[in-house]
């Protein structure tokens, strides 16, 4: 079910995002795609099954822990099962996933499915 764990990072300066982007890449984390568009951009940082992203602008979900999973229906069927709060239910974002909010006390976690089949890689944000 869980495809991968994308913790996201608001990075305002543009030198320390470029900066911080060399040390990932020099700490063995892969780049993955980066995304640009009017409200922000983001560049993930990839290892195994979880990504770093540093992103510029809107975040991508309001959630500080992204987790990516093969189908968001089911997850949100576990999660309702178990009663957990969600502060928001199956929506789009711009970059064309589908996702939801788990409130857990004072952190967030969004659970998103990518809407095109072929996408593999963590994108947050």
């Amino acid at each position: 079910m869980i495809k991968s764990v994308v913790v996201p990072h608001f990075v305002g300066d543009q030198r320390e995002f470029e900066r911080l982007q060399q040390v990932l890449a020099e700490l063995g984390f892969r780049a993955g795609e980066g995304w640009a568009d009017e409200r922000g951009k983001g560049s993930p940082h990839v290892t195994g099954m979880g990504a770093i992203e540093l992103f510029q602008g809107q975040a991508p979900v309001e959630a500080e822990l992204l987790v990516e999973v093969d189908d968001v229906g089911r997850a949100l069927e576990i999660v309702r099962k178990h009663q957990l709060q969600c502060s928001r239910e199956l929506m789009q974002t711009h970059w064309d996933s589908t996702y939801f909010v788990v409130e857990l006390g004072a952190k967030r976690i969004a659970f998103f499915q990518f809407n095109q089949q072929s996408r593999s890689e963590p994108k947050a944000a």
